[in-house]
């Protein structure tokens, strides 16, 4: 008989002195020496199961929640008895699921539960030690225990984001009781942070004995993920620098501090799951050191596989899945096929066999236990077991088997997840190519079809017949129209667009573009009322002649000499006038206001003026242009800079694009780095307001929360314009756009009209409001079927932008 082997690897001694300096170098040398077992596995579990043992689990914890808010602490469903005992920050953790069960499951039930359960928690809120703080002093508990806060805190931030989402309308008076005690709740945990970095495990509620100054590793991750998801989600920027500090300090000290004493630490273990899940949001997010955290998720799962071995416990072990299936995504993310191999494995078996452990659930058959003791017992009916032969029913049990479901319904057993590897690297479309095509020519063809013999555009219709849209036009966005197509045009030969760019360009000249009074070597886009159709004085405004250049230069490359040279020096010219000494740009001329105005200002016209001027040099490579570009760029990452948030500008990622190639600047290296962190800046910006749909949802891969298509096709075209310079020092960041691209074109061509009058159309919305949205209107709905040229222009740009990063097209590169 051979002789059995063992990995050594699976045993590994830690015996290095790691610093802190040294530890995202040490955690990534580490996670380089460990060995996956990639071998292939049939698996067992469908989504089909793990709904039906949701749906039971979602029931049981529904019916133990008792009238107060709170819940059954454990049940013995055998001797039909309830335990007595309790516990607060398990009790807590119940009211998280409840709020993890609505966000994935939005019903008047589960909402039911987690309001009540929201109540109970607010009841037993009083002021907390420093000013605008709260606490929770659980009844007959004489500690505040930080993990109960942090825990109740957690289940406000996902109500806020199910809200944020689209998918519930919460009244005004009870969001800001919502906010109220999110805030309060938060300022006391940034008083429990302690100077060596963790966080202080409870409050003593008795005289003034104040904070405690131990740590626990359940608190440390729990209070770890409440902070991270306030800061990625709703805005509490504020709170990263304490987070960045503090991660990097618990990372190492419960994983080479412990394992250099004992491989397999409790205090690893405690803290194994809360790490994982706020570290996979931290590397998500892109903050400092953010692949040290991919590697740390990795590698803490490794070590609850193989020298843990999870699979060999006897106790219940759901809460080490709530883990692992993060450290799943991030081997998907990375296209690590032996982790993802090993891990899905273990998932598969693990959760399998915990499912046999639920009374009355979809496998309760394969436990000799349960069948031996069967009940329709409301209270026991999706419980779940902590020990196959137990029949003790423990809240936390079933809470944290709930998540590890949710969770692998998401990421693991998903339709778009079956027998699909990863997409996040360029090269790999998430969609059919083919289909992808397809949309791309119906969308130029419902274009081309809406040109007019005059050369304009029929500018906007509804698919609803009764809404009849205002004659209205916009010269900005007839400019757009013909970028697009030209585009689409160089990328696809198409020899059936018939003299549309002649016509298109004559509309320009003849109907739009003139001089400016008293300066003959200045020509400028006009908005007439004649053409508009509004009634405003005539006006130029800097994005319109910034477009018009982008729309004739590129009509150049299709029809040399369709406008002269000098015509474009003099829309150049037009633009340099309008900037002021700083760099910044008048937004109009207005002659009836005594020429160039600033009395409002427009997000989009500088990155439209920049890439006008930056097109120009291309044919004309005047410094005069590229200098006046560049110092419009400056700018704008001036006034930008320093700020967590700015607006997803993405004529600015456009233009940074003919900006980076440009051999004038790799000689200023200064610029170019000025240029790149201010693209990164917006990039974070588009991705921190990035609405997360559910993934069965219509509006999924939507970038808002209310449907609408043209935000996510611009802010699509401005993170593909990015992704095609950002360096690869920035990984996670790449690695995040790109997962938010595969999303976001799913989304685009569910929008797309396929069929009828208006084939290749892409409407307002994909579809109206719920009147129970948030966001509900009547005029958003009357408006929800609208098509206008602009909404097309910028969906096609997003699906071509799309198809020649990741399509197999034989270009590759972004417009």
């Amino acid at each position: 008989m051979a002789k059995k082997t063992t990995r050594k690897t699976h045993s590994l001694p830690i015996t290095e002195r790691v610093t802190l300096e040294s530890f995202p170098a040490w955690m990534k040398k580490h996670l380089s020496t460990l060995e996956w077992d990639a071998r292939e596995r049939e698996k067992r579990l469908t989504s089909e199961i793990l709904q039906t043992s949701f749906h039971k689990g979602r029931q049981f914890m529904v019916n133990n929640q008792k009238t107060g808010g709170n819940f059954n602490y454990e049940y013995d469903f055998v001797k039909k008895s309830l335990n007595p005992g309790d516990n607060q920050v398990r009790q807590a953790g119940a009211l998280w699921s409840m709020a993890l069960m609505y966000q994935y499951e939005q019903n008047a039930e589960n909402r039911k539960a987690l309001d009540r359960g929201l109540k109970f928690f607010f009841d037993h809120t009083r002021k907390g030690p420093v000013r605008g703080s709260l606490l929770i002093a659980y009844p007959g508990n004489p500690y505040c225990q930080t993990g109960t806060v942090a825990l109740t805190t957690l289940s406000i931030i996902e109500y806020l984001r199910t809200e944020k989402d689209g998918h519930a309308a919460i009244a005004d008076d009870y969001r800001k009781t919502l906010q109220k005690h999110l805030k309060g709740y938060i300022e006391f945990l940034k008083f429990m942070h302690l100077e060596n970095k963790h966080f202080s495990q409870g409050y003593d509620l008795r005289g003034n004995k104040g904070r405690r100054h131990k740590f626990s590793p359940y608190f440390d991750g729990e209070t770890m993920l409440c902070l991270i998801k306030a800061a990625k989600y709703l805005g509490f920027t504020d709170l990263i620098p304490l987070i960045e500090d503090s991660a990097i300090v618990m990372a190492k000290y419960y994983t080479v501090d412990q394992w250099r004493k004992n491989l397999n630490a409790k205090q690893t273990k405690g803290f194994f799951q809360w790490s994982c899940m706020a570290f996979w949001e931290y590397q998500d997010a892109g903050w400092k050191n953010a692949e040290t955290f991919g590697d740390y998720v990795l590698s803490l799962s490794w070590w609850m596989v193989h020298p843990r071995k999870v699979l060999k416990r006897k106790r219940n072990t759901a809460y080490a899945y709530e883990g692992i299936i993060h450290a799943y995504q991030v081997a998907k993310a990375r296209n690590h096929e032996a982790a993802l191999h090993d891990l899905g494995n273990v998932i598969d078996k693990g959760l399998f066999k915990l499912i046999t452990w639920q009374v009355g659930g979809p496998l309760q058959s394969r436990n000799n236990f349960l069948g031996g003791h069967p009940t329709a017992d409301p209270l026991a009916v999706g419980g779940v077991m902590n020990h196959k032969k137990e029949p003790f029913l423990r809240i936390d049990v079933t809470q944290h088997q709930m998540h590890a479901v949710i969770l692998a319904l998401r990421h693991v057993y998903s339709s778009k997840n079956k027998n699909q590897k990863s997409n996040d690297k360029p090269g790999q479309s998430a969609v059919d190519p083919e289909r992808l095509k397809e949309a791309i020519r119906l969308s130029a063809r419902y274009l081309i079809n809406a040109s007019h013999d005059d050369g304009k555009f029929a500018y906007r219709i509804n698919l609803d017949p009764a809404v009849v849209p205002k004659p209205k036009y916009n010269m900005l966005r007839h400019a757009g129209t013909i970028y697009a197509l030209a585009t689409y045009r160089q990328t696809y030969p198409d020899e059936n667009m018939g003299n549309i760019f002649d016509l298109s360009a004559r509309f320009i000249r003849e109907k739009s573009l003139g001089p400016v009074p008293k300066r003959d070597d200045l020509l400028a886009v006009w908005s007439r009322p004649e053409v508009t159709r509004q009634r405003k004085i005539p006006q130029a405004k800097l994005g319109g002649t910034g477009l018009g250049l982008v729309a004739l230069l590129n009509i150049e490359k299709i029809r040399p000499g369709t406008t002269s040279v000098d015509d474009l020096r003099k829309m150049g010219n037009f633009i340099v006038y309008m900037q002021k000494l700083d760099g910044s740009f008048y937004s109009k001329y207005i002659p009836a206001k005594g020429g160039r105005d600033d009395s409002w200002t427009s997000l989009y016209y500088p990155g439209e003026a920049v890439l006008g001027l930056l097109m120009l040099h291309e044919k004309d490579p005047s410094p005069l242009w590229l200098r006046s570009a560049a110092d419009g760029m400056a700018y704008l990452a001036r006034i930008r800079s320093g700020k967590s948030v700015v607006k997803a500008d993405h004529w600015a990622l456009l233009a940074t694009v003919r900006l980076m190639v440009l051999p004038e600047l790799r000689e200023s290296a200064y610029l170019r780095e000025v240029f790149l962190q201010h693209a990164i800046q917006i990039c974070e910006s588009i991705l921190a307001k990035k609405v997360q749909h559910p993934e069965n949802s219509t509006e999924y891969g939507c970038f808002t929360g209310d449907g609408r298509v043209t935000p996510t096709a611009t802010m699509m075209e401005g993170l593909l314009a990015a992704i095609s310079f950002l360096p690869q020092k920035n990984k996670a960041l790449r690695e995040r756009i790109i997962s938010a691209l595969h999303e976001g074109i799913r989304f685009l061509l569910r929008s797309q009209i396929r069929s009828g009058k208006y084939i290749g159309a892409i409407p307002r919305a994909i579809r109206p409001l719920r009147a129970d949205h948030p966001k509900y209107k009547a005029s958003f709905n009357a408006r929800a079927g609208e098509v206008r040229i602009d909404y097309v222009q910028h969906a096609l740009s997003a699906m071509i932008g799309y198809d020649l990063l990741f399509g197999n097209s034989e270009k590759n590169q972004v417009p």
